[in-house]
């Protein structure tokens, strides 16, 4: 009986011991939503630490959601892999993370010129193929 209670209060001790494993963001704008793991966590700015188990988290300003319109399902998933990041937490560690809201902004803005530059581009290479079967074969 007396070796189970050493057990349990060595057990206890380094339980408690360990100090909080969280996370502290902090962001470059107000009132947006930031989630972990796909929970929402509050609204920026985050006044306290989000406590979180040991391991791997997505700190996000969006929720994970499924997008079922193939059009619109990589553009929505690249640009929430944008605003997403990933971060290790080990056990009584605090991860201070500080993310850019405004920058964000224009990375979409570039991502969309190069998506908007590789379709151009796409389109005037069929249209050379097109003219290089319609010469080689008229």
């Amino acid at each position: 009986m007396k070796y189970s209670f050493t057990i349990l209060f060595c057990f206890l001790t380094i339980i408690t011991g360990q100090g909080r494993t969280a996370i502290s963001i902090e962001c470059d704008t107000k009132d947006i939503p930031i989630y972990i793991d796909g929970h929402l966590v509050g609204y920026t700015p985050l006044t306290h630490n989000i406590d979180v188990l040991p391991g791997w988290h997505k700190v996000s300003f969006f929720p994970d959601i499924e997008d079922n319109d193939l059009d619109t399902r990589a553009l929505s998933r690249d640009i929430r892999m944008m605003g997403t990041q990933d971060v290790m937490v080990e056990t009584g560690e605090m991860v201070h993370l500080a993310l850019s809201y405004k920058s964000l902004g224009h990375d979409i803005d570039d991502y969309y010129k190069s998506v908007r530059t590789g379709e151009i581009f796409g389109f005037s290479m069929v249209i050379i193929l097109m003219s290089i079967v319609v010469w080689a074969y008229g």
